[in-house]
């Protein structure tokens, strides 16, 4: 169990304080030791099986390894913070949704079916309302998040689409 308190308590805190730059070091390093793509994972496993060391001792150090290991982790990244698939209905609003040119104009009812898509997305609760100011920071960054998801899944689902 960490000393540390929820994300939310820390998005809201002065970033100067060091309680949030402690915070801040945690989570960089908590990131760091994450598997970020397949990459992470096939490197993970051939060190802990010893495969790597004896292609390390047969081709020497420079053996393509680590361009493998990136490559994959680019084509085949885990989704960070991901607890459910969007369903096929909220796939299609979010398509409609960034395909728009003038992002950024949304409607009371869009800004509240774009919340609930990120709730059910990310297992959070986060609430539409509160003063403007709070809810576009918090509201602009998930917006974000689901639109960088909803590319992921997008070319996931495309380079399915072509190897068939």
């Amino acid at each position: 169990m960490t000393k540390f308190k929820d994300e939310a308590h820390y998005e809201q805190m002065d970033k100067r304080t060091k309680e949030y730059k402690a915070w801040k070091e945690w989570v960089t390093k908590k990131q760091e030791k994450e598997h970020k793509g397949v990459g992470d994972v096939v490197e993970a496993v051939t060190r802990a099986t010893g495969i790597k060391g004896a292609v390390e001792m047969f081709f020497g150090e420079d053996c393509g390894c680590d361009g493998r290991q990136d490559y994959l982790n680019k084509k085949l990244p885990f989704a960070r913070g991901v607890v459910n698939q969007v369903s096929e209905e909220g796939y299609f609003f979010l398509k409609d949704i960034f395909s728009r040119e003038r992002r950024g104009k949304y409607t009371r009812e869009e800004l509240q079916h774009l919340t609930n898509i990120y709730n059910h997305v990310y297992g959070k609760r986060e609430v539409f309302g509160g003063c403007s100011t709070c809810r576009n920071t918090g509201l602009h960054k998930g917006i974000a998040k689901l639109e960088m998801y909803f590319n992921a899944t997008t070319e996931f689902m495309e380079n399915l689409d072509s190897e068939e």
